[in-house]
């Protein structure tokens, strides 16, 4: 087997992290094989062409259906060929710069490789402007152990019995600040791999209750609209029926109480954008 430099044999396009329909975020890798590409395991190609990724997140990527040869689903035993285009799909983990906190969880269900937890109001899920602290994922890293011992040391987590790889506590999808809900959360490399194909795969079944103003006409429906940033305040989020602007949504609801001046629905989405709802 002849190994050359990635820059000869290689023509590499890494596709940019991108955040999928306002919800799950997603890296995505497409390689192409040189014409003079020599037979290789499809992980060895990999780590090769991507060292900043371990081989364990590539294992878990081929036990989940998330590395593609020519579209195909492959293991990692399989054997690049010249021309074979392979993909890579990952969830993207958290900066690991993000400092843990404690506070109080609602947790429901745990295991040793994931958590299902109930988000109350206000909370938000991840750093950002405005919120830098007291968010959900801070709270996480510190209910699995990541926090240093001392001011000045590291954060490391502990290991999972049987296993050679670090506790993380990543969120597979988020919950907008004011919206409540259960919420699932990876506690392993692998269970983050497992979770997130089956949120990029919508094979998830996920239902929301909402208060709407209005007596809504109908008992079923759907609502469809591109949504995206007002062009008159980059603050909040509207409708663009004519889809001059935004990204396509679907939203399917279903009455369920009425109050005159207000309905109570359920709310199943086709798509995730953000603030669609």
């Amino acid at each position: 087997m002849s190994e050359r430099a990635p820059e000869t044999d290689y023509k590499r396009n890494r596709g940019e992290t991108k955040e999928l329909d306002g919800e799950e975020y997603f890296e995505h890798f497409t390689l192409i094989a040189s014409p003079g590409q020599k037979a290789m395991r499809v992980d060895k190609f990999l780590t090769t062409l991507l060292p900043n990724i371990t081989r364990s997140r590539i294992q878990n990527a081929s036990k989940t259906g998330s590395i593609l040869v020519n579209n195909a689903g492959v293991k990692v035993s399989y054997k690049v060929k010249p021309g074979d285009e392979v993909s890579l799909m990952l969830p993207y983990p958290p900066p690991p710069e993000m400092e843990p906190e404690e506070m109080p969880l609602d947790i429901r269900y745990e295991d040793d490789e994931l958590m299902v937890l109930y988000k109350s109001p206000g909370m938000v899920c991840h750093p950002g402007v405005g919120n830098h602290h007291g968010t959900l994922v801070q709270g996480l890293l510190w209910h699995v152990g990541l926090r240093p011992e001392s001011p000045d040391a590291p954060a490391v987590a502990p290991l999972p019995v049987g296993t050679n790889e670090p506790l993380r506590a990543s969120l597979v999808h988020r919950l907008d600040k004011n919206t409540t809900g259960i919420m699932v959360v990876a506690k392993t490399e692998q269970a983050l791999a497992h979770l997130g194909k089956q949120f990029f795969d919508r094979t998830t079944d996920r239902h929301y209750h909402a208060i709407v103003w209005g007596n809504v006409k109908n008992d079923v429906g759907v609502v469809e609209a591109h949504t995206g940033r007002s062009l008159r305040d980059r603050k909040r989020f509207t409708a663009f029926p004519d889809g001059s602007h935004g990204k396509h949504a679907i939203t399917n609801y279903t009455v369920l109480e009425r109050f005159g001046v207000a309905t109570l629905v359920e709310l199943k989405l086709e798509t995730g954008r953000t603030h669609q709802i």
